[in-house]
């Protein structure tokens, strides 16, 4: 069962991998067999059979091969030579090779291209729109000026972005159904035509470009409610602690979209004038944080520690990416940035994946939530790099409604199991008591501590003075939730001393305290003590011994309890031993701690607890 749970995991992931960028390139590749567009094939379109009145609802992708004019505005110049080249619409020229140069990021052209057999009469208006990234540019129906955009010039210094199509009137399709389109762009830096020059009817509905203006501002104001949200859990749950913070992830959602291509379409909406090319470097370095922000869970799964290391490097690994970004933009080989980068984030998913096979907590949605990143930026290096017909306009705004509703439920999830914990604790307390305080051991105790006074008073009077301490100890931790680490050492000490006083073969206790200014729960390492001699038996051993171990590791706190013993198959302890049960549940809910137990037959049980350090502990009572 637990198989195919796994199997199930990775299947959705999968599918949430590849769900996003896989139906963009499909519409991409099958454009005109699924919108029924007629093609643009050598610099001409065929209306022949298209009722245009049936297709009010959308607007006609004018896509594929148009005529490419380098450095030349044949309309407004009167240029009657020859083309230069076939350009695929949308695209770059730069790389492209014309009169025997290859064209470079820089220029200014015209494109044209033929519409035939369009019904006579129609009222037809384009809808190229530049996504503020494009040239200032002009669009001519059979020479005559139909739309245009910002001001376009063949001076780099005059030439001012534009942000909506600009129109007077529709143009009427003449008596022979010809429309000859030719669109003139401005100097620019990016080397092209990057969005879908169009055209539509005067029925044309725009269904389509109401949901991209209402959606992404509608996400937009989702985000920034979420953000509120996450500020007040923040503030409410402060045990949450900073290893999965609702609020910082929430923060570079929202950054990552405030420069996304769905805010460059709504400001282009409102008229307000954007910087391409600032959002787009602030998209790639705010995605590149957002996906750092997100493997530092990994770090929890113990099968890939390594990785601890490897963020180190990481971290400086955005700062390269991000000027090779730069220096890449507005070329057809800007996809490497984006492809170094999540080659470079492997290693985290290769880790969630790990944690997804070795059934660790919450991996799964930390899996898929990863997927639906991944898919994000992939979408989005496909948008840039023109790798899809059709720009990524609502895509992004539902990612992070995907990612937002996963992380909602991730931290709801965390919060549960808090209040679960306040529930149970109580109950825990009450365990304690039950667990610690048996009525044989005290009855042996006492019985042991009055032979000690038959052969030593002194002796006797430490052991009643120790046996005194551990009693108020576990009487105590109906009160407190948390004490010192030295306190609970002492307790451990005193614990140690009166099984020797009653034991046959007394073993031995060793300490190895390097780092103490912390604090466990109380009564927590105690039961390691006795299952050391229930089940492994250490006093038994001629050199038996127990060992305490105590570090501090970067930000994380080791402590380990060792035994030379007979070694137990852990997985056989009886269901009626409950110390190491609550143990556990203790430490993950009170220091989302994880207790790791080792044990090899004639060798002995080590175990190891790892919690990161709190900077504030807190020792209030209960």
């Amino acid at each position: 069962m637990k198989r195919l749970k796994v199997i199930l995991i990775f299947i959705v992931s999968f599918f949430c991998l590849c769900l996003g960028f896989s139906i963009a390139l499909v519409i991409s590749v099958f454009n005109h067999e699924l919108y029924h567009y007629p093609a643009n094939v050598y610099g001409c379109i065929n209306f022949e059979g298209y009722d245009l009145n049936q297709k009010r609802s959308h607007s006609i992708n004018m896509t594929g091969e148009w005529e490419f004019y380098y450095n030349r505005w044949i309309i407004t110049d009167s240029d009657k030579e020859q083309m230069d080249a076939y350009i695929k619409i949308p695209g770059k020229w730069t790389g492209l090779k014309a009169n025997n140069c290859v064209l470079g990021k820089e220029g200014y052209a015209s494109y044209k291209t033929t519409l035939i057999n369009l019904p006579k009469g129609t009222k037809l208006c384009p809808t190229y729109q530049s996504g503020g990234g494009d040239s200032a540019y002009r669009v001519y129906y059979n020479k005559i000026l139909v739309g245009y955009t910002g001001t376009a010039s063949k001076n780099i210094k005059e030439t001012k972005n534009g942000f909506k199509m600009d129109f007077d009137s529709y143009y009427e399709v003449p008596d022979d159904g010809i429309v000859e389109v030719v669109i003139e762009i401005g100097m620019n830096r990016h080397g092209g035509i990057t969005q879908m020059p169009g055209v539509i009817t005067d029925g044309y509905s725009g269904y389509y470009q109401t949901f991209v203006s209402f959606f992404p501002s509608f996400v937009l104001g989702l985000i920034f409610f979420s953000a509120l949200i996450g500020v007040c859990i923040n503030y409410s749950y402060r045990t949450l602690g900073d290893r999965f913070s609702i609020f910082s992830i929430i923060m570079l959602l929202l950054i990552h979209y405030l420069f996304s291509i769905d805010m460059i379409n709504l400001f282009r909406n409102l008229n307000i004038r954007t910087n391409f090319y600032l959002f787009q470097c602030l998209s790639f370095i705010s995605y590149v944080l957002l996906l750092r922000q997100l493997a530092r869970y990994v770090f929890r799964i113990k099968e890939v520690e390594y990785l601890k290391l490897y963020h180190k490097v990481y971290s400086f690994i955005g700062i390269p990416l991000f000027i090779l970004d730069i220096g890449l933009i507005g070329t057809n080989v800007q996809w490497i940035s984006w492809i170094l980068l999540f080659l470079f984030t492997l290693p985290y998913y290769i880790g969630l994946a790990a944690g997804v096979i070795h059934q660790r907590k919450n991996s799964p949605y930390f899996f898929i939530l990863f997927s639906v990143i991944i898919d994000m930026g992939i979408v989005e290096m496909m948008d840039i790099s023109e790798m899809i017909l059709y720009s990524s306009y609502g895509y992004e705004a539902i990612f992070c409604t995907i990612l937002m509703s996963i992380v909602f439920f991730l931290y709801f999830s965390r919060i549960k199991d808090l209040n679960k914990g306040e529930v149970e604790h109580v109950l825990f307390k009450q365990e304690i008591l039950r667990e610690q305080i048996k009525p044989h051991f005290i009855f042996n105790s006492l019985n042991a501590i009055k032979n000690l006074y038959h052969k030593n008073v002194a002796a006797g009077d430490e052991a009643m003075i120790r046996f005194s301490k551990h009693l108020r100890t576990n009487v105590d931790a109906l009160d407190h939730d948390m004490i010192p680490f030295e306190d609970e050492l002492v307790n451990i000490i005193n614990y140690v001393e009166l099984e020797n006083i009653r034991l046959d073969k007394p073993f031995t206790l060793l300490l190895d305290i390097q780092y103490q200014d912390f604090f466990v729960p109380v009564l927590s390492l105690q039961p390691l003590v006795e299952n050391a001699i229930k089940y492994s038996m250490v006093n038994e051993k001629e050199d038996g011994y127990i060992q305490v171990i105590s570090y501090k590791k970067e930000d994380f706190i080791y402590i380990i309890v060792s035994d030379n013993g007979t070694g137990f198959e852990v997985h056989k302890i009886p269901q009626g031993s409950k110390g190491i049960s609550n143990l556990k549940e203790r430490f993950s809910l009170m220091l989302d701690a994880d207790v790791l137990i080792k044990s090899k037959a004639k060798e002995g049980t080590m175990v190891t607890i790892i919690f990161k350090e709190k900077k504030d502990e807190d020792n209030s009572s209960g």
